[in-house]
């Protein structure tokens, strides 16, 4: 079978090593636009100002993929699909043929719906955004971070690190918001705001940048509003999936990630809708795309494995404050159970008497039994009756 993987990141890895542990004698070949091998994306952030790449960066060494017969092509985008013939088009317009295709794209930073001194404002979402912003660090001090959420805080807390003064902006009143409730969200924020290099606005949206002397300034629309004078500015205001290769349609699946376009091509990662929901988890990431490889070298629907997207879990260490939140914490009408000492917070969240969720905010003990329980009462709660 020949099977053509187009994505180079995680979940093209781990679908293309999942493919050829079940099929040996398959050809397996991945296009990547990536300039570099795939890697474990979380780790970008830790990389901003790191010389030398750590070995276990990439997922893979080179010298694997030579030994398991694994094709990989950098720098080579997928950029249309031929349905109908089996075929791909790549970005200088050769064309390649398949038996079975994975799509593995991932997704797009969402841009800032502006264009001016776009030059000053950085994005991280790729190896090539890394670079870019690595070779700036040097000549700045002071930079805004546009967003409050995961990736916004993990490169706050990143710069604070390197000795940078950080003025992080946030639309919304919370940080993290859409991951920590209210309660727990001002509980961060009041300990992030200990931090002598930090400055947090909320309640904000930038609505431009201009220029004071050599300085870049974000414009704010608020209720007072303000300019913020940085040198550089680091947007992260979240991701879009890719859409179909050639096409504005969403990559879309069924329960078994094969696309609605063609019983020949799956899809996993963050470019997959399944049911409508994409995957934002790096482990979940990887457990779906083995999942869509071992289905693409199914012939009967029968012998398919469904994919269930597992019970969020979520962990991050913020300028030393670690936290960790899983399962449903986000519900209002649970009934909830709070631990807060003014050092740190741990919130237990129930649904008929059984736990369904739980933040916590400077501690992690226990976490692994805690997150099993959550996801024994998860399914008994929603087993059919």
């Amino acid at each position: 079978m020949n099977i053509v993987i187009a994505g180079g990141g995680a979940a093209a890895a781990a679908a293309a090593e999942k493919c050829r542990l079940l099929s040996p004698d398959s050809d397996i070949t991945i296009f990547s636009d990536e300039a570099v091998l795939p890697y474990r994306r979380p780790r970008l952030v830790d990389l901003l100002n790191k010389d030398v790449l750590p070995e276990n960066f990439f997922i893979r060494p080179e010298k694997f993929y030579k030994e398991h017969n694994i094709k990989i092509h950098l720098q080579s985008s997928v950029i249309g699909i031929d349905i109908a013939e089996k075929r791909i088009t790549l970005l200088n317009n050769r064309t390649v043929n398949f038996d079975r295709l994975l799509l593995a794209t991932g997704a797009e930073s969402r841009k800032l719906p502006f264009r001016e001194l776009n030059d000053n404002v950085f994005y991280l979402n790729s190896f090539a955004d890394r670079q870019k912003i690595k070779s700036e660090l040097d000549f700045c001090r002071n930079i805004a971070v546009i967003g409050g959420g995961v990736l916004g805080l993990e490169i706050a807390a990143k710069l604070l690190s390197c000795e940078h003064n950080v003025t992080l902006l946030e639309r919304n009143h919370d940080l993290l918001n859409g991951v920590l409730d209210k309660e727990c969200s001002t509980f961060l924020r009041n300990k992030l705001f200990t931090h002598p290099r930090l400055r947090i606005i909320s309640n904000c949206q930038a609505t431009g940048f201009t220029k004071r002397s050599s300085q870049l300034c974000c414009l704010l629309d608020n209720s007072v509003n303000r300019q913020i004078p940085a040198d550089m500015a680091i947007c992260a205001i979240g991701t879009r999936p890719n859409n179909f290769p050639g096409s504005d349609s969403p990559v879309v699946t069924d329960e078994y990630l094969r696309t609605s376009y063609s019983p020949d091509i799956f899809a996993a990662g963050s470019c997959a809708l399944v049911n409508g929901k994409s995957c934002e988890y790096y482990i979940p990431a990887l457990r779906q795309a083995e999942t869509a490889a071992a289905n693409l070298l199914c012939s009967q629907t029968e012998d398919m494995h469904k994919y269930r997207f597992p019970v969020p879990e979520f962990r991050c260490n913020l300028d030393n404050i670690k936290i960790y939140c899983a399962g449903n914490a986000l519900d209002p009408a649970l009934a909830t159970e709070t631990q807060n000492d003014g050092i740190s917070l741990k919130k237990l969240y129930y649904r008929q008497n059984h736990l369904v969720g739980c933040a916590m905010i400077g501690e992690h003990a226990a976490t692994g039994e805690i997150y099993d329980t959550i996801c024994r009462n998860t399914e008994k709660i929603n087993a059919p009756a």
